[in-house]
């Protein structure tokens, strides 16, 4: 039974195996034949056949593109070929210009900071902060800023010390006193009735003028003011300074008290006022140039002659300043606006008998005939002349001659530079001489180097503080206007200092309050339409403030840009954010202004405009200065109650008085207003002042100091229906009275 068991086992585990063989031997079977057969079955005929159909129609498609492209290479052929020969005959034409080229441009090496243009084949000026200026390649002064006690110099292209101080090592000192002999012009003397300045300042002209003695204790005494200490004074020195500071407020350059110390804010004043007046050499403001600066500008008869007895040595002689039967002048008892509460009063000085000038050309001559009559007397002037700028040819000056009526100055003392008028004025009596300034045939409108900075318009104060100001306060409203910084135009250089000066001379002199005056610096087209109105017959704000003050006299002054349509049949003021060549979009029309001046309830409307109105604001003049446009930026008429005064004539370019840094037409227009154009022979001397007067004065004066101090032409306009009375200062002090 046990043999049987072990039968059946093994027999079970053979069958096992077997049936496991023979599933893997399945596997196999049907799996590698399959795989052997799909390789191995060879393509149907067929099948090929029908491959090789297919490939011959596609060559047989292809054939035809193929022959277009031979055609087309055959057809390009010549072409090349004509190109091949074309190089083949510039090849030795190139190979001679690079020989000429490399032969005709030399090898020029250009030093710092001028740089080598092949265009130019020569030096030019290109670098960053680096100007052109008179053949130049120097330092832009805008991107360099000096110290106080420095300023810049185009010419080295850098700072360097101020005037009256020498550098040591990297600061500026006070230089050694230079004694400086000035001869003065012998005088005629004035006859016993005429008023003279001499009578109210008696300032005797010396023959040496130098600096003090001792020039470094100013330098000494600044150093202990730093310090918190001050020497110690003498009661003539106290006094002096308290004279000194009571000035020095009168002519707004110190606000603190009169209480004679040298103090910081005496120090700054002081030295804002001596490099304004050329006294820069004078550290010390006790010194006798400055006393006597300060005597002739502030002071009256008592306070000269006591400031110059407390400074002199007692030893010095006395002179007697004082003229028999002739008295001093009643101090004004109006208040003076510039003068500090317990600062002593100064007294008017009394004017001329009579204008420095002889003779009023033919037109000023007619205007004073409109409006007073034919009675008026005056001397007519002959033709002036010019000298012929440097550099031109005699067949465009003659051209110019016939074309303008020009005439060249042949017999005249000519000289380059600038001088102030009352310069040339000096040295023309002194030698009994004609000088001509020559300009060059590019001028600055400023007549001042490039880079020199404006100075404050405070110093125009020397203009009308001696003369009588208004009996009352004005009942005038006025608008000022100075546009200096344009955005995309030069900006206008005087604008700034023109509307400061209008300010204080209408608020200081005039008796204009402030509370009347519309101040407005750098104003937008939106500003302007808003202030006078965005078109004809539509009111701006100045309209509603004269319905609230009827009967007002209305003063409108600008100093800025101004431009002349392409027709040449449209003026504009030009605000700060107006587009170059597209005033008409961005422009305030001149011909809407007057309109709706015209308008106003208003007594009298007075209209001053100090800008130009052509194509070019930029720094430079072309000489003779002729007007550049047909079209005169007046009124088209005479506009009822309306009085306009342009600074100068159909586009001509406006010049700059160097003296006070104000524009030419600015500087004589307060002249004019604050007295001078009430003298003879252009006045009456009866105290009311007319805008036929004011015209009068102010153009023949401008025109003169063009010529005189530029060589140029300036000439301002006017346009008036009636003669209004513009202001009144009472009675011209003369001495005969």
């Amino acid at each position: 039974m046990a043999g049987k068991l072990g039968t059946a086992q093994g027999l079970s585990t053979g069958l096992a195996l077997a049936v496991a063989a023979v599933a893997a031997l399945s596997t196999l079977s049907v799996a590698e034949p399959r795989w052997h057969f799909e390789r191995a079955i060879p393509e149907a005929p067929q099948v090929i056949a029908a491959k090789e159909k297919r490939n011959s129609k596609s060559k047989a498609v292809a054939a035809p593109q193929d022959k277009k492209q031979q055609k087309a290479k055959a057809a390009t052929a010549p072409q090349d070929k004509k190109r091949q020969k074309t190089k083949a005959v510039a090849a030795p034409k190139d190979k001679k210009r690079a020989k000429a080229k490399a032969v005709s441009e030399p090898k020029i090496t250009c030093s710092f900071p001028w740089s080598y243009s092949r265009a130019l084949r020569h030096c030019i000026c290109i670098q960053d902060g680096y100007t052109l200026q008179s053949g130049n390649c120097v330092r832009d002064a805008s991107t360099t800023t000096c110290r106080d006690d420095e300023q810049w110099s185009p010419k080295r292209g850098a700072c360097v010390c101020g005037e009256g101080l020498k550098r040591q090592g990297n600061t500026c000192v006070v230089a050694e006193p230079v004694q400086i002999v000035v001869t003065p012009p012998p005088e005629p003397p004035a006859p016993e009735s005429a008023a003279s300045l001499d009578a109210v300042f008696p300032v005797a002209p010396p023959d040496v003028i130098a600096p003090p003695a001792d020039v470094s204790a100013p330098v000494e005494t600044a150093a202990k003011i730093e310090d918190g200490q001050e020497p110690a004074l003498s009661p003539a020195q106290v006094k002096a300074i308290s004279r000194a500071q009571s000035c020095l407020t009168e002519l707004g350059y110190y606000k603190g008290a009169i209480d004679g110390k040298r103090g910081k804010e005496t120090w700054t004043a002081y030295w804002h006022f001596k490099h304004e007046h050329d006294l820069s050499g004078y550290s010390d403001l006790l010194s006798d140039a400055v006393q006597q600066k300060f005597a002739s500008l502030c002071k009256g008869l008592e306070t000269t002659a006591a400031l110059q007895s407390e400074l002199q040595p007692a030893t010095a002689p006395q002179t007697d300043v004082t003229p028999e039967g002739n008295a001093a002048p009643p101090t004004d008892t109006s208040p003076d606006i510039g003068v500090a509460p317990g600062a002593e009063k100064a007294a008017p000085r009394p004017q001329a008998a009579s204008l420095p000038i002889g003779c009023l050309p033919e037109d000023l001559i007619a205007v004073l005939r409109r409006a007073h009559g034919p009675g008026v007397s005056v001397q007519q002037c002959e033709k002036a002349c010019l000298p012929p700028p440097n550099g031109l040819p005699q067949s465009y000056l003659d051209e110019l001659q016939s074309k303008f009526g020009i005439a060249w100055c042949r017999s005249c003392v000519s000289f380059s530079g600038h001088l102030a008028l009352d310069e040339v004025k000096r040295i023309e009596r002194a030698g009994n001489i004609e000088l001509c300034a020559t300009p060059s045939r590019q001028l600055l409108r400023r007549g001042l180097p490039v880079g020199e900075p404006v100075k404050s318009y405070t110093k125009v104060r020397e203009l009308y503080r001696a003369l009588p100001p208004a009996l009352e306060p004005s009942d005038t409203v006025a608008v000022i206007i100075g546009n200096r910084d344009y955005a995309k135009l030069p900006p206008s250089e005087t604008s700034q200092n023109d509307a400061g000066a209008m300010y204080a001379f209408l608020t200081e002199h005039m008796g204009v309050r402030p509370d009347n005056i519309i101040d407005m610096r750098d104003a937008s087209k939106a500003d302007l339409e808003r202030l006078f109105g965005p078109a004809p017959g539509v009111e701006g704000d100045l309209s509603r403030l004269i319905r609230s003050n009827p009967g007002a006299r209305v003063l409108v002054y600008y100093s800025g840009h101004g431009a002349t349509n392409n027709a040449e049949t449209e003026t504009y003021l030009l605000p700060v954010d107006a587009e170059p060549y597209r005033e008409e979009l961005s422009g305030y029309k001149l011909s809407t202004l007057y309109a709706n001046l015209a308008k106003l309830d208003a007594k009298s409307v007075l209209v001053l405009l100090e800008t130009e109105f052509g194509d070019d604001h930029g720094a430079y003049v072309l000489p003779p200065n002729l007007p550049e446009t047909s079209n005169q930026a007046l009124p088209r008429a005479p506009l009822p109650n309306l009085t306009v005064m342009v600074a100068s004539d159909r586009g001509q370019r406006t010049l700059m008085d160097s003296t006070y840094d104000i524009g030419l037409f600015t500087r004589y227009l307060i002249e004019g207003l604050a007295g001078e154009a009430d003298l003879r022979p252009i006045g009456n001397g009866d105290g009311s002042l007319d805008s036929a007067e004011i015209y009068a004065y102010t153009a023949a004066m401008v025109e003169l100091a063009a010529r005189k101090t530029f060589g140029l032409l300036q000439n301002p306009v006017y346009s008036s229906a009636t003669t209004p009375v513009l202001t009144s200062t009472g009675p011209v002090p003369s001495s005969s009275e």
